[in-house]
């Protein structure tokens, strides 16, 4: 190895024990929103959990499913000049 690269070598072990111990090994934090949010899981979810997620839609013959729940008066004028104003960074979706 070079005395160039030992010497990089060094610097940079040396400046990792200089930092403070919260900036050496900072594990991501949830936002406060998700406080339970757990990634893994070690069994499948129970029927009733589940069952949680699903309402069975009792009047389909009545729910307009190609214009969505405004109808056929509530779609976007497709001869209208939309205008770009900005992009929002903020948030977690962008």
């Amino acid at each position: 190895m070079s005395r160039v690269r030992q010497l990089a070598a060094i610097v940079v072990i040396a400046s990792a024990g200089l930092m403070p111990a919260g900036a050496r090994a900072q594990v991501p934090r949830l936002p406060d929103f998700l406080p339970s949010l757990h990634f893994f899981q070690d069994a499948a979810p129970s029927a009733q959990a589940l069952a949680e997620l699903w309402i069975e839609p009792a009047d389909l013959e009545q729910r307009n499913l190609l214009y969505g729940a405004g109808g056929a008066e509530a779609v976007p004028d497709p001869d209208a000049r939309y205008t770009f104003l900005s992009r929002d960074m903020t948030g977690f979706s962008h």
